[in-house]
């Protein structure tokens, strides 16, 4: 599939959209480079109005040196004339700023070019012009006023003045002319930016144009190439499909012999046999289990790389998960002399929302390898929650052991498909290097993480991250007990109810003779049709998984052939798949009732189709009913069978009796069925056990153990080995059982 969406990639309309994408970047280029075409010129003009505001500020000081000059001139004349003492402070003031200006002049004209007399020249006729006011000052004050007049006549001050003011005449021409040319070279920048900028315009205009010119045509390709893409998209799983199915076909066509000779070693090992023949039925033993573990590894992996697994959000307890995993491997581990430890969660853990047997199946791969390559010393798992929301949790594994441990470099591909150690880790330990990549494929399906962290001979130490949301709390309030009608319920003669568990009936059966109903039993779809050949109903009860005749079909033929259309037919079915209800109503039945259901529900259709009348009252304090251990998960919801049982403590003995009596037979057919491999057959016990269970109040807790193995018996593909799941539903049907006889007994 990949190959042909690259293929298509390259068409006709991906080369188009590249073009689009070509232009509008030129066009994106061409802005940048007129942007920073256009910066470079604003800062160059900035740089010009500021040497034009320096030039006319030079020219200031200029001027303003000449102005000084002039009235110290006058003032010593004026004093001179008039001793007048206040004209001698100004003629000083005229002195000081006469020098300022000329240093702020030398300072800015550093960097001017030479002009005739120079700036150097200008400071030798200014402190000279100072220098011949002072000589008049000191005249004045030695020898009076005909001395310094005499003195000033000398023409020496105004030739000195004169020459002054020719040269700050030159500079201030220069600085004039230096202004006059910065202002048309920056009226010639702005007239190149303006045209560059129109220009450019245009440019990015005829580029963006361009690009939706190939944009328009690109749609005339779309659809062709959409067409193309889900021709591709069809053929590709119709390649994995048939990829799929023949993977499912090989190992199916492997399991079947490969179930016999695995049964048939373990039966001639059971036998009288010699020292070398018991070995040799061993080693068969061992090959066909390592064969087995291949299959299924490579069955799995076909799965995840085709899509075909999805995960199931239930109710599950870490604490119960713990406990089946040590279960599984205490014995594997004390075989090899191996210590395994399992850090405890408190039966109070938080009920999380997830998936557990996917979770099992990542923690039986992590903790399998860990026992596998560890030849002394011992594996310990660690779990930890962590709070990551008020309704989330974090679960935090650890599974480290003391094993030969993993190479730095091999670290970085060992969750790669195919890949193990060296190669001779590989022959000394088998395996076919798929176990981490569906670990690995698994905890990233659940939104997870998985990291490694080993040291070559010292063990290595698996992490693994998967969030989790908390399972919403079940209700536990009290529910009402019916009080059923006095007499029969009016509208029904006679009930036929066709159900094939033995607990099941039973309770239906004494609800039936409370309410002072008659009715008959069938126990199979073919039982229910003679008994409606013989017997007109007026109400029927069918459950949809019958033996012999399924209830659609027994639904069908009623309607065809015997029943008149006013009788009323209620299917009954644990099954939790969408549409069983409209499944039911096309078969011709009038309702749905689904497993498990409470006396009220069953009563509420009574009413509904019989017009009877019934009240409710508070159910009464004093029921049966001991609460488990402490510390011990109740499996069992009390509120619920007690109020199917009405609250009589005689009836939910009755149904524990019966419960008790039932569930060994039920879980021996079961185990029988698995053991052979009939897959379909498991599906039909795991559903009728969930009526079972449900009945007794454990629908919350056995139910999805239950549904869980149907599902999985339902999968397309070779049949599998179910030993651990059925293991495990026994465990906990031993529980509800000890809890039956505790709490209720």
């Amino acid at each position: 599939m990949r190959t042909a969406l690259e293929t298509l990639l390259k068409s006709q309309d991906h080369r188009l959209e590249r073009r689009i994408v070509l232009g509008l970047l030129l066009a994106l280029a061409l802005t940048l480079v007129i942007h920073i075409f256009s910066s470079t010129s604003i800062r160059h003009l900035l740089a010009s109005d500021e040497k034009v505001m320096f030039n006319f500020e030079l020219d200031n000081h200029l001027e303003d040196l000449d102005h000084e000059l002039i009235s110290m001139e006058s003032n010593l004349r004026s004093y001179i004339i008039s001793n007048a003492s206040g004209l001698l402070g100004d003629l000083g003031s005229n002195m000081a700023e006469a020098r300022e200006k000329l240093e702020r002049i030398a300072t800015m004209s550093a960097d001017l070019p030479e002009v005739p007399g120079g700036v150097d020249r200008l400071r030798g006729l200014v402190e000279k012009k100072i220098s011949f006011s002072e000589a008049v000052l000191d005249s004045f004050s030695r020898s009076g006023e005909d001395a310094a007049i005499r003195l000033i006549n000398t023409r020496e001050g105004l030739r000195l003045r004169d020459s002054i003011i020719r040269i700050t005449s030159e500079l201030r021409q220069l600085e004039r002319q230096n202004i006059t040319q910065t202002i048309a070279i920056n009226r010639s920048e702005a007239q190149e930016v303006s045209q560059i900028d129109y220009l450019s315009t245009l440019l990015a205009t005829g580029i963006v144009l361009l690009a939706l010119f190939y944009f328009l045509r690109s749609i005339e390709y779309r659809k062709a190439t959409q067409l193309k893409l889900e021709e591709a998209r069809l053929e590709a799983e119709h390649s994995a499909r048939v990829k799929e199915q023949f993977l499912a076909n090989m190992s199916h066509e492997i399991r079947t012999p490969l179930h016999a000779v695995m049964s048939f070693s373990e039966m001639m090992a059971a036998t009288p046999l010699n020292s070398r023949q018991q070995e040799l039925a061993e080693g068969i033993q061992l090959s066909g289990e390592n064969l087995l573990t291949t299959v299924n590894d490579i069955l799995d992996f076909s799965k995840l790389e085709a899509g075909m697994v999805h995960l199931e959000q239930i109710p599950f307890r870490l604490s119960e998960s713990w406990q089946y995993l040590e279960k599984i491997f205490r014995v594997k581990a004390e075989a090899k002399g191996l210590e395994l430890h399992f850090n405890q969660f408190s039966l109070s853990s938080p009920m999380l929302l997830g998936d557990p047997s996917r979770l099992h199946q990542i923690m039986i791969n992590l903790i399998g390898n860990a026992l596998k390559f560890t030849e002394e010393g011992g594996v310990q798992i660690w779990g930890h929650l962590h709070q990551s929301a008020p309704d989330r949790r974090l679960l935090e594994i650890k599974v480290s052991d003391s094993g030969i441990g993993i190479e730095k470099d091999q670290q970085e591909w060992i969750f790669e498909r195919f890949r193990q150690g060296e190669a001779a880790i590989s022959r000394r330990f088998g395996g076919t290097g798929l176990g981490l990549a569906i670990v690995k494929q698994l905890v990233e399906l659940q939104g997870g993480s998985i990291s490694c962290h080993s040291q070559p001979e010292q063990g290595s130490t698996f992490t693994v991250r998967i969030p989790y949301r908390l399972a919403p709390a079940s209700g536990k309030e009290q529910l009402p007990a019916i009080t059923p009608p006095t007499g029969r319920l009016p509208g029904f003669r006679r009930i036929l109810l066709a159900e094939d568990n033995v607990l099941n009936r039973r309770i239906m059966a004494l609800l039936f003779q409370e309410w002072n109903l008659n009715y008959d039993l069938a126990r199979n779809g073919l039982e229910a049709i003679r008994l409606a050949e013989r017997t007109n109903y007026d109400l029927i009860f069918l459950d949809i998984n019958l033996p012999e005749m399924d209830g659609y079909r027994v639904a069908r033929q009623l309607r065809e052939e015997l029943l008149p259309p006013r009788t009323v037919i209620i299917g009954i079915s644990a099954s939790s798949s969408h549409g069983e209800r409209e499944r039911c109503l096309q078969a011709g039945m009038t309702d749905y009732l689904p497993k498990p259901f409470r006396q009220r529900d069953l009563l509420d259709l009574l009413v509904r189709y019989g017009h009877a009348n019934v009240s409710t009252t508070a159910a009464a304090p004093d029921q049966p009913g001991t609460p488990p251990a402490a510390g011990e998960q109740s499996l069992i919801d009390l509120e619920y069978l007690r109020g199917l049982a009405n609250g009589k403590p005689e009836r939910m003995r009755e149904m524990a009796d019966i419960f008790l009596e039932q569930i060994p037979k039920e879980y021996a057919q079961l185990k029988a069925a698995g053991t052979s491999k009939d897959l379909q057959t498991v599906a039909t016990l795991a559903h009728g056990m969930r009526s079972t269970v449900a009945y007794m109040g454990m629908a919350h807790s056995l139910g999805p153990i239950l549904q869980k193995l149907e599902e999985e018996a339902q999968q397309p593909g070779p049949a599998r080995d179910l030993g651990t799941e059925l293991e495990y539903l026994w465990c906990q049907l031993q529980s509800a059982m000890e809890q039956v006889r505790q709490q209720i007994i």
